[in-house]
């Protein structure tokens, strides 16, 4: 390395320490708020916990993107340290594929695409650190036109029961990417881990059978299981769902049968005679099912 490099990187230490040192000198100081306040959002999908970390900039009257924050340079997302996202769990970030973990969540705003970056170390003051080659994905999105935003707001926004929208909004400008969890694969993996742990008991198969009804997935198999369950250990919930998967498969006088049985045994067992009107709105349903269509 030539003593101009040396140099350079000297000197691009001590910056860092002295940022560094000034945000510690802040927080330790005599009480002052912060220029830009720690923010985090959290969200979970499926049994996916998502949360990013950031600091929230002002805007204060100044140009931000294409000003304070040049286009076409790697950015971090926020002030201070660089901003982060946390997965418990595997998900797919703009379709690309991104295992539980850590990251440094880094952007390349432009004027009509931003490059959103996950980025494999998130341990760094702002961008001064980055590198491309710890890059982990790079996701291409338009950004969109809305309303003041005065504060870097970070969003997290349910769009389906698999899907968040990752929103970044600052002054008049916004980008979402989407994050996507693969809730069912995940759940099927859960089931057959529990069950080959404990493939009679009764509770597990109910469990996993309660989730299939919820899904309308594997009914079959659903139907087998809480039939075990119930055998097992007879319970006015377990009828009650196993009437409903067989409306669901088209079985309707098993399904009103077993209605019927749960109606009985919620009036037998304490504190379970509240979910009758319940249990009455499927009987009513499968009567309607079962009854002659008009031509």
């Amino acid at each position: 390395m030539s003593p101009k490099e040396t140099m350079k990187l000297t000197a691009l230490a001590v910056a860092m320490s002295l940022l560094s040192g000034l945000a510690v000198a802040q927080e330790r100081g005599i009480g002052l708020p912060p220029a830009s306040p720690p923010a985090s959002v959290t969200r979970t999908v499926g049994t996916c916990k998502i949360t990013v970390e950031y600091a929230s900039p002002a805007a204060r009257g100044r140009a931000i993107f294409g000003g304070l924050v040049p286009f076409d340079q790697v950015w971090r997302t926020g002030a201070n340290a660089a901003t982060t996202i946390e997965l418990s769990g595997a998900a797919k970030i703009g379709g690309k594929e991104v295992p539980a973990g850590k990251y440094g969540l880094f952007t390349i705003p432009g004027k009509d695409q931003w490059t959103v970056i996950i980025n494999n170390k998130p341990k760094q003051w702002g961008s001064y650190e980055y590198k491309e080659s710890q890059d982990l994905a790079r996701v291409e999105v338009k950004p969109t036109a809305n309303e003041h935003v005065e504060c870097l707001d970070i969003r997290l926004s349910p769009k389906s029961r698999t899907t968040v929208h990752l929103e970044i909004l600052w002054e008049k400008t916004k980008v979402a990417v989407p994050i996507e969890v693969d809730v069912d694969g995940a759940a099927e993996k859960a089931i057959a881990a529990a069950l080959e742990k404990s493939p009679e008991d009764p509770d597990v198969l109910f469990q996993a059978a309660d989730y299939m009804l919820s899904t309308g997935k594997n009914l079959e198999k659903a139907l087998t299981m809480i039939q075990k369950a119930n055998t097992a250990k007879p319970h006015a919930l377990k009828q009650w769902r196993m009437a409903s998967i067989e409306m669901k498969l088209g079985k309707f006088e098993a399904a009103l049968a077993n209605a019927e049985t749960a109606i009985k045994s919620a009036k037998a067992t304490p504190g379970w005679d509240m979910v009758v009107p319940e249990i009455e709105t499927t009987i009513a349903e499968i009567k309607k099912a079962m009854a002659p269509k008009r031509p």
